[in-house]
């Protein structure tokens, strides 16, 4: 996470609704001061019987601060199987339901889903949504049309 951006606590709580038989959130960021922090927080005092943790590292790895920010929460997953996510998804309650199954295939390794960005009003969210939605999304589609499947890109990953 990086920042209170529009929406984040509506997102962040969609993450905490799943219908999945025991799960855990690791929130992540690099800044102690980071506002998004606060909303985190204010979701693990609101879910006491799920586990979330949250983790302020500012450790860089690399030039990417997004890796980073993985690499650093990695260490306090308790599971097997992970699903990332990036903090502005919103996700229905049976996400992780839909994410998951596909693993339970040995010849699937990793999966990904296909998105849609909702701008909200600022010219860069809806720039980047067209970006998304016009573009990358479309590209994403015609490639696996045509063979390429043997990838995974998006906002969601789970393996």
């Amino acid at each position: 996470m990086c920042g209170n951006e529009p929406g984040l606590y509506d997102h962040l709580r969609s993450f905490c609704e799943q219908d999945y038989p025991r799960y855990q959130i690791i929130f992540g960021v690099g800044d102690p001061k980071d506002p998004a922090l606060a909303i985190a927080s204010q979701l693990k005092a609101e879910y006491p019987d799920l586990r979330i943790d949250l983790v302020v590292d500012p450790q860089q790895h690399g030039h990417n601060r997004k890796i980073s920010s993985l690499i650093n929460m990695l260490r306090h997953a308790e599971h097997d199987l992970l699903v990332m996510a990036d903090s502005d998804a919103f996700v229905q309650p049976d996400y992780l339901a839909h994410v998951t199954t596909p693993l339970l295939d040995p010849q699937v390794g990793l999966v990904t889903c296909l998105y849609h960005s909702e701008p909200t009003k600022l010219v860069w969210s809806r720039l980047g949504a067209m970006y998304v939605n016009e573009w990358y999304m479309p590209s994403v589609l015609m490639a696996w049309l045509f063979g390429h499947q043997n990838y995974a890109s998006g906002q969601a990953l789970s393996a």
